[in-house]
């Protein structure tokens, strides 16, 4: 499991042109924010990765999390931009050949 974790984090720095300590860090820009909450929502819901087990690498509660998740989730559905980010960064999955639980492969 920490393979597909590494595996997304990698490409999530990539396509959200960041760093590899800005994932992990308690920063409130909202351009690494939204890119982590989009990592956590992919792993979530495509790769069936417990919230649980994103909070541990990621040094957040299980709440933090769950609300990112939700957070995401509403967005897709309701907002453009939301949903342009998840699409593009789920597009880099496909290309980088990372499978997924719904078969987007």
């Amino acid at each position: 499991m920490d393979n597909i974790i590494d595996k997304l984090t990698d490409a999530c720095i990539v396509h959200f042109n960041l760093e590899q300590r800005d994932l992990h860090s308690s920063t409130r820009k909202e351009n690494v924010i939204l890119a982590k909450h989009i990592l956590w929502y992919v792993l979530h819901s495509e790769f069936g990765i417990s919230a649980g087990d994103i909070s541990k690498e990621f040094y957040r509660t299980k709440r933090q999390v769950f609300g990112a998740i939700n957070k995401v989730k509403r967005g897709v559905k309701k907002k453009r931009y939301y949903k342009e980010l998840y699409n593009s960064f789920m597009e880099r999955i496909r290309e980088e050949h990372l499978c997924c639980t719904k078969g987007l492969n």
